[in-house]
Parts: structure tokens; C-alpha cells; sequence
């Protein structure tokens, strides 16, 4: 691909998002696709959904009752839960309110929680249940910025103490005062205050090489890197999708929530990793986002270094061409150079 067609293409995506943030992209699902669904997850053995209607309006109960927390625009709100619907659900209340979501890692030790929350001084954070909570509470000392936790369930463990509430009250206070004259026009004049250049989101790094480093990513990287990735014709619109590796995790995040959004996805939450081989059969998604070590745990064992079976090799020769191939076209050559090319660029 030539300098001119790769210059070409950056200034094609560039032209695509300029002046667009999350907040926008949510606003136009939630209007051309209403009543499609955004969001499914399972409840027991039964798959329930949420439309891109009701998926903002959750996001705008969450913003506004964030609003009247006081979390607004320089904030940080941690969030430490599953991949579920209320975890998805209260990034974009954050990023809706002006503040910036910051996802933990459900597997952090106490000391880990300090650092991260302390790190990025957050105010407010959004907590799964008792298990994760006791955690928190143990640091609770050491983050003096820290004025308030919000549990999705178990809260009546902790109901004596002061600074900790429910995500239930959280949504009621931010759909009573949506309701209370100019409350729906405040919440759109708010979200049009989110800008481009301001943080869709901090995502912190492993910490294997030293304390963990925040990575700043904004609204206009996030949009540009997914218009990339869209380029190379992979992905279809309303493309099914599952959500299973930790949304504290960049590819994750990308993935099945940023392009998500920007492919009005019907992503599939997985709220345990180890359950993803069950789900994948139901869902049958048409993008899946892989680590090396879960392609390994879904190979057959030749794969993995055995010999292979006999009939492997007649397999593999099927006359009609389908076989057992995992190879899978994603667009023109072209296409994926200019991907290429541009993912180096990150907006």
C-alpha cells in the first residue's frame, strides 16, 4: 500500500470522527435501534436482554445519580465487577457525567485496590458484591479520596456504614431527578460538555515490570482506533459478539464495548470466564476477541503438541474446501495494510 493510500485512509477516519465522542455514538443507537437489543446475559439458564433505548436511559439514571454525588468532570469512579450489564452500565454513567470509569481487575489483592484507587483518586466506586466489598473495606482507611461505595447486591451486610449505598438507590435517585422539571435537559447538556480529547477511560497496566501505569485513552483514540478496525470489513453491523475476558483489560474493552458500540453490537456478557465454552455454542458470535491461552484451551490435544489423530490429515483435505479450517477472511489486503497502518497511529 502506497504512503498516498495509507494518508488517504487516516484522513478518511479522520474526517469520520471528528468532533464525536461515546456519548454521541450511545445517543444515535439508542434512536435508529431502539428496540434492537444491546445487551444479553443470562439469569440462570434463561438469556435476558436489554434494548440500546433502555441501555441509555440505565446510562443517563447512572449519570445523573453520579451527578448528585457530586461526581462530575475530573473525576474518577472504579468500577470492580463481572462482565455484567450494571458493569457496562455505570462506565457510561461516568463518562456521561464528565468523569472517567476506571475498571479494576476482579482478582486484586487489598494492597493492589490502594494503589490503583489511590493512583487515580477516585471518588466514587462501583462494587459487585460482599466478596469484593470486604476487600475495600479493608483499604477503605488508606483512600482518603474515597467518599463512596456502591454495591449491586449484598449491601445489607454493610448497611450500617455511612459511605456505603446501593446500586438500586443510585438508579432511583438518577430517574427521580430525570423526571423533576429540566432534569432530562440538564443530562443532555452535561453529556454534550464530554469532548473528544477528554478520557473515555484510564486503564491501568499489569504491574509485572513494576507498579502498575495508568494509561490515559480518549474518546478520539478509542473512535479512531475502532474505525480502523472497521476497515478492514470484518466486522458486520449488529454483529454478535460475547463478552468474557475482564473489561479491566484494553482488548476487552475495545472489543466487545468501544467497537461494540460503534457496530451496535448485541454483545453477550459472560459472567465467568471459564463458562465462555458453554456460551459460545448458544451465541455462535460473528467477532470473538481471543488471548493465546484460551485459543489453546479450545484446541483439540494434537493441537497442543500431540501427535495428531489419524484422520486429521483426510479432515483437513475436505473436497468441498470447508474441512476443519480456522482460517477466516477479513477484508482486501488493502484493507488490513491500511488497519495495520493505521493502529499505529492511535488517533
Amino acid at each position: 500500500m502506497t504512503t498516498e493510500a495509507v494518508l488517504a485512509e487516516r484522513a478518511a477516519i479522520d474526517e469520520a470522527i471528528e468532533g464525536r465522542t461515546y456519548c454521541d455514538v450511545l445517543a444515535e443507537n439508542a434512536e435508529r435501534y431502539a428496540d434492537q437489543s444491546a445487551l444479553s446475559w443470562k439469569d440462570g439458564s434463561v438469556w435476558r436482554s436489554m434494548t440500546w433505548k433502555e441501555y441509555r436511559e440505565r446510562a443517563a439514571e447512572a449519570a445523573t445519580g453520579l451527578r448528585a454525588l457530586g461526581i462530575g468532570r475530573g473525576d474518577f469512579v472504579a468500577i470492580m465487577a463481572c462482565n455484567r450489564p450494571e458493569h457496562l452500565i455505570a462506565d457510561l454513567g461516568a463518562m456521561h457525567a464528565g468523569a472517567t470509569p476506571v475498571s479494576l481487575y476482579n482478582t486484586l489483592a487489598p494492597e493492589q485496590i490502594a494503589y490503583i484507587a489511590g493512583h487515580c483518586e477516585a471518588r466514587v466506586a462501583v462494587v459487585e458484591d460482599r466478596e469484593y466489598m470486604e476487600r475495600w473495606e479493608k483499604v477503605k482507611a488508606d483512600l482518603p479520596r474515597l467518599e463512596r461505595v456502591i454495591m449491586l447486591r449484598d449491601l445489607e451486610d454493610f448497611a450500617d456504614y455511612e459511605w456505603v449505598s446501593s446500586w438500586d438507590d443510585l438508579l432511583a435517585a438518577g430517574r427521580e431527578a430525570l423526571a423533576a422539571p429540566g432534569g432530562r435537559e440538564a443530562f443532555e447538556a452535561a453529556r454534550t460538555e464530554v469532548k473528544p480529547e477528554d478520557l473515555v477511560t484510564l486503564v491501568y497496566t499489569s504491574g509485572t515490570t513494576g507498579p502498575p501505569k495508568g494509561v490515559m485513552i480518549t474518546h478520539r483514540n478509542m473512535l479512531w482506533t475502532a474505525a480502523s478496525l472497521d476497515r478492514t470489513g470484518a466486522y458486520p453491523g449488529g454483529m454478535r459478539a460475547v463478552s468474557y475476558l475482564p473489561l479491566a483489560h484494553v482488548l476487552e474493552r475495545l472489543a466487545t464495548h468501544y467497537l461494540s458500540m460503534s457496530k451496535a453490537a448485541h454483545v453477550h456478557l459472560c459472567d465467568d470466564v471459564l463458562r465462555i465454552f458453554e456460551i459460545m455454542p448458544e451465541v455462535r458470535p460473528q467477532a470473538f476477541a481471543g488471548v493465546p491461552r484460551v485459543a489453546r484451551s479450545a484446541a483439540p490435544p494434537w493441537r497442543r503438541g500431540s501427535r495428531p489423530p489419524a484422520w486429521s490429515a483426510k479432515a483437513s483435505r475436505s473436497p468441498s474446501g470447508s474441512g476443519s479450517s480456522a482460517a477466516c477472511s477479513t477484508g482486501s489486503s488493502t484493507r488490513r495494510s491500511a488497519a495495520r497502518s493505521a493502529s499505529t497511529r492511535a488517533g
